[in-house]
Parts: C-alpha cells; structure tokens; sequence
C-alpha cells in the first residue's frame, strides 16, 4: 500500500483547491514544497547585537527546526506533530465530499467493490431463549460495530483517484423491543486495512478516517496505483436502529469525475441495534447465560 498520494503532472503552479463545508471543487494542485534561498551579503557596518540568553537560543532553533521537518515531511509531519501532542494519538480526519461528484460511468479498468466484513460477535435472534437453546436462529442479524471493506483497484496507469466518501440510507427502523441478543462469536482474521468510521445515529453520517499500524489517516484526493489495490474498512457504529446503507465513492478518472454507489446488491449493508431486548453470553458448555446489553455492545459513540 501506498502512503504517498499525488495528482499526477501538469497542475503545477495552479491553486485550484477550493474548500467550503469539507468539499471541494476539483482539480487538485500537486503536493509539493519550494525550496527558496535567501542570500544577502553582510552590512559594511554590523552593529554589535546584545547576546541572547540561553533560553531564547533554544526557543528560536526549536521553532527553526519544526518548521524545517514541516517542510520537508508535509503531512505526514503535521500527523506525527499532532500524534505527539495529543500523548501518542494522531487525530481521525474527516472524508471531503465533492460539491459536484459528475456523471461520468467508471471505466472498465477500475474496479470498486464492497463486503460486509465480520466485525462483531453478537446477534439478534427473532426467537426466545428457549427457541435459541433448541437449536432455532430465526432472523439473525449482527449487533454492535459492524463493518463493511470496500476494495478498489486498477489495472491502468491513467490516473484515477478516489475523491469522496459518504454513507446513504436505504432502510432505517426502529430498533426490536422483542427476541434475544447473543454473544455467541463467528468472526473470522483481521487483514491489513485503512480504517475509517462512521455513526449511523448521526444525520447524514460523517466519515473519518483513522490512524492504523503507524501509517496516517488516508487523506483525499487518494491515488489508486495499479497492481496495490487498496482495502477501507468502514466500522460503523449504532446504537439506536435496525438500519440498511449504502456506501458512495465519488472518484475522477480520465479525467472525468463520476461516483459509484456500494449497496450489496440494492440489499444494502446491515447494521442493527437492540438495546431493549434480552442479553446473553454463553458459557463453556454453550447454554446462555444472562448478561446486559451493554457489556455484550460496547458503544464507541
């Protein structure tokens, strides 16, 4: 995977980033810092300057040497600098949504795809507990953080970049005030991904992208380059619903910007809440045993 995103040649000198409300209007400069030397010779007469304390000399080349590694590093300093002053912890950074996403289709080249990835080992069951302890597991759905990992790739050398990233209702109901919730496990390995996070309980959710495994949170616009295809792992948080969604990428690619809607086939993704219903764990010989809700559902909201 790569961390360094660049649009490619050809924009340089231009400043056509325009940010309003976490949106932009494309294209996008290319990253990149000027190296500019200052010389002047020395006055004929320098007058004689009072010695500075000590404490003022090393103030001065701290700030001196930040703002040479913010130079040099770019964002990846500005992420370490921040990962420092907030004792070890780089900050999540909001996914920008496009003003104006386009209509183009995706070439034949790209490929965008998405799954729901097992990120949590509890379940809802339309049943009691006697039912479940029978063997029936009617209606299950899982609980808590799920996850969705969306794949893109290409198999080109044209530039195409990824340029936005939003979450959209396709079917939103009141959480269950009948059956059982369940930790009874099925989660498979976890792969190396980029994480980011969203909240369904928020309107219209934002989507963050987080710090993982020493790399910064992704930022866009994000180069796909060929033969690295790129895994995003959206956790998304509930704790008030029996929600389905859909996930939307917008991307620009020959040139042309379009978006791409991620809905498991016009399913949408499952993401379920029941705080309301009975919980339960199980023990070492698999009979439930009673435990809250919200020890089984840790929120992170």
């Amino acid at each position: 995977m790569t961390d360094g995103n660049r649009w490619p040649g050809g924009h340089e000198g231009q400043d056509a980033i325009r940010f309003h409300d976490n949106s932009f209007r494309g294209p996008v400069q290319a990253e990149g810092v000027q190296h500019i030397n200052y010389y002047s010779g020395p006055p004929e007469h320098t007058p004689k300057q009072p010695k500075q304390k000590w404490w003022h000399r090393r103030a001065a080349r701290a700030i001196v040497a930040v703002t040479l590694l913010l130079s040099a590093a770019g964002g990846y300093a500005v992420y370490a600098l921040a990962k420092s002053l907030n004792g070890g912890d780089a900050q999540a950074i909001q996914v920008s949504r496009p003003l104006d996403p386009g209509s183009a289709t995706l070439p034949s080249y790209v490929h965008l795809q998405a799954q729901e990835d097992c990120a949590s080992d509890v379940h809802y069951y339309a049943e009691t507990a006697a039912d479940y302890q029978n063997g029936d597991k009617r209606g299950q759905r899982s609980l808590g953080p799920v996850a969705v990992d969306i794949t893109s790739q290409t198999s080109s050398d044209e530039a195409v970049l990824l340029v936005g990233m939003r979450v959209l209702d396709v079917q939103r109901q009141p959480a269950p005030t009948t059956g059982i919730a369940v930790q009874d496990g099925g989660c498979g390995g976890q792969v190396d991904v980029r994480p980011f996070a969203t909240n369904l309980n928020k309107t219209d959710p934002p989507i963050f992208a987080e710090p993982s495994g020493g790399h910064p949170p992704v930022k866009f616009p994000y180069k796909i380059s060929p033969g690295d295809p790129e895994v995003f792992r959206l956790a998304v948080d509930n704790t008030t619903c029996f929600c389905a969604f859909a996930v939307e990428l917008d991307w620009i690619a020959a040139g042309k910007a379009g978006k791409t809607i991620l809905d498991n086939g016009g399913k949408g993704f499952l993401s379920a809440a029941a705080p309301a219903v009975p919980a339960y764990q199980l023990d070492s010989t698999s009979h439930l045993m009673r435990s809250t809700y919200q020890r089984i559902v840790p929120s992170h909201s």
